[in-house]
């Protein structure tokens, strides 16, 4: 992987700066592994569940033209708050589970070189 990376001095800047670290001479597979949780593909998922979660109430009610509705409920706005930050929390960890899961599922299928201690 060092190779090619030397030749495509891009894929190695970019590599640098979502580490945030200098990489060497000599690409480790616990770089590898540290690079599957700084792809761009997963941080757009994380990312794109935290700005639907995060902004859903009450930018979707006001949206919607729902918002006097819903905050006109017999329910206090903290009590509406601490639900939708619960809700938040435990579908953020779903996800974050569900990724650890899927690299310990795969974990056994990769080359020996590549498994974490």
């Amino acid at each position: 992987m060092g190779g090619v990376l030397d030749e495509i001095l891009f894929a190695r800047s970019m590599l640098t700066a979502l580490l945030g670290t200098e990489l060497g001479d000599e690409i480790s597979a616990r770089t590898m592994q540290a690079f599957l949780w700084v792809h761009p593909v997963v941080l757009a998922l994380v990312w794109a569940h935290e700005i639907t979660f995060c902004t859903r109430m009450p930018a979707g009610e006001i949206d919607r033209g729902t918002i006097d509705i819903r905050l006109g409920l017999p329910v206090s706005r903290r009590a509406v708050y601490l639900c939708e930050s619960i809700v938040w929390l435990v579908s953020s960890m779903l996800i974050i589970g569900m990724g650890l899961l899927g690299h310990r599922i795969a974990a056994p299928a990769m080359p020996e070189e590549m498994r974490r201690a």
